[in-house]
């Protein structure tokens, strides 16, 4: 069992172990190192031997082109700007963009358009054999074309791109390969700041848990104990009617409830809980992990907590600034915990409650680690169409590099510690929580939404989830079983 020791680790200390001070370590890779055009022998160095290394080469001012889906549900989507715009992170993404621009002699042109438009937009330049987007970053529930159709080069054949370095999550590339090929078809990067933003967590009034005299849940992460039942016993201890009838939500009621959240909750709590909707086996066989005792076990324990009354509120109407949405009802005090996405931080800049952010509880003690879901992630992927895979491998790898380096030590610690999580402990628990994020690949491909929306529908409903799943996973396993009749091809 992973324990978090309560070391009370300083702000410096924790960014120091993230960054190792800007010095390259990257572990073994699968990709191969003997192609002709790897630019690895021709590279320069930042600093010392020990930094990143460019490689050297010249686009003589050429226009390189990112596919970008832009986000409507606040979050932070933005890749690029035309100039400063005085906000510090608006500003250090702009000098990131500029000092490789300056590397490698290119002009960067990024093109926005949103969800399945963005989709759309790379189908069709493929289909034109149109080399216009050198990258894309495609919501991953939008990607199962372009996998399935064979529109993405196989990452593995750009060395460029470092996916064994820090800068990369090579766990969740690594878990998301399948087949007999394995192949690395889309990568995730913090260049696309909305894949940490979309990752599910639990906020917790901080002034409304010291009223109640319960102690703070940092110690129990960090002793590896803030499990499911411990979340349950603070949905039980928060939730009060406050003087009003029943625990209906009203804009003017004064009723207060122990958990907030929309209809991720079910599939952030399994998946929080060990629990992978669509997993690769050892041969590369995906397969359904809905089924056996623990799933069945936690899923009901989940069921029946969320359909207690007062204990639990699903609110999800209109946008954050209306009364009847989650992020509203906990941003008013009407709510102890929250659990939503990283990026409802966003709205609480002028929020009056202290308020703190844990990763997902576990489903007990014995679980190895925190898992935090992966929602809503834009994935990095090279359409077919690029005449230029290694310089564009170098490209994203040093913009990747420098997002890491300088970007995300100001990402947590400058905008979303200080200014919006408002605790030295909340900074301890952004390590945790960057350390525990889980992706759901089989979203990529479409198998998992249905699941998805399944497991919300017998929560709403209390109905059985296994005579409900059963019509639905039958469709997927044909999906997958057709998938892989073709990936290998």
């Amino acid at each position: 069992m992973a324990i978090f020791k309560n070391s009370r680790r300083m702000t410096a200390v924790i960014l120091c172990a993230l960054l190792c001070a800007g010095s390259v370590s990257c572990g073994d890779t699968q990709k191969p190192k003997d192609s002709d055009a790897d630019m690895s022998n021709n590279v320069e160095s930042v600093a010392g031997s020990n930094e990143y290394v460019y490689p050297t080469f010249d686009l003589g001012e050429d226009t390189f082109t990112i596919l970008n889906t832009s986000q409507n549900y606040s979050f932070y989507s933005y890749i690029d700007f035309e100039s400063e715009t005085g906000d510090t992170l608006d500003d250090i993404i702009y000098k990131r963009n500029r000092t490789v621009e300056e590397k490698f002699n290119f002009k960067m042109e990024v093109v926005e358009f949103e969800l399945d438009e963005a989709a759309n937009k790379l189908q069709t330049a493929v289909l034109s054999n149109d080399d216009v987007y050198d990258l894309a970053f495609i919501r991953d529930q939008y990607m199962s074309t372009a996998i399935s159709e064979g529109y993405l080069q196989n990452l593995d054949d750009i060395p460029e791109i470092q996916l064994d370095c820090e800068w990369w999550d090579g766990k969740a590339t690594d878990e998301s390969r399948i087949g007999k090929s394995k192949k690395a078809l889309f990568a995730l990067t913090d260049v696309s700041l909305t894949d940490f933003e979309g990752t599910y967590v639990t906020f917790f009034n901080q002034d409304m848990f010291e009223n109640l005299k319960l102690d703070l849940p940092y110690q129990l992460v960090l002793d590896g104990k803030w499990t499911f039942d411990r979340m349950k016993e603070f949905m039980a201890a928060g939730a009060n009617l406050n003087g009003d009838d029943n625990w209906t939500l009203t804009e003017n009621g004064k009723s207060v409830y122990g958990l907030v959240s929309f209809e991720r909750i079910e599939p952030a709590l399994l998946s929080g809980g060990g629990i992978s909707f669509v997993y690769s086996n050892n041969e590369g066989y995906p397969e359904i992990g809905t089924s056996g005792d623990k799933f069945y076990t936690y899923f009901n324990m989940i069921k029946d907590s969320l359909n207690t009354e007062g204990e639990y509120l699903h609110a999800n109407t209109g946008t954050s600034n209306d009364w009847g949405h989650y992020e509203r009802v906990f941003k008013m005090g009407r709510a102890l915990m929250m659990s939503a996405q990283l990026k409802a931080a966003n709205n609480y800049r002028d929020m009056e409650y202290t308020y703190g952010v844990l990763p997902m509880p576990k489903y007990d003690e014995n679980q190895a680690e925190y898992r935090n879901l992966r929602t809503f992630p834009c994935m990095m992927c090279v359409p077919v169409t690029n005449q230029r895979p290694h310089e564009t491998g170098a490209i994203i790898d040093a913009m990747s590099y420098i997002t890491y380096s300088e970007i995300m030590p100001y990402f947590y610690e400058g905008r979303m510690s200080h200014k919006m999580l408002r605790t030295d402990e909340s900074i301890e628990m952004f390590e945790i929580i960057r350390e525990t994020r889980c992706l759901e690949f089989g979203m990529a491909y479409g198998w998992v939404m249905p699941i998805w929306k399944e497991v919300h529908n017998v929560v709403i409903t209390n109905d059985s989830i296994a005579s409900t799943l059963a019509s639905t996973l039958t469709s997927i396993e044909a999906s997958i079983d057709k998938v892989m009749e073709n990936i290998d091809k």
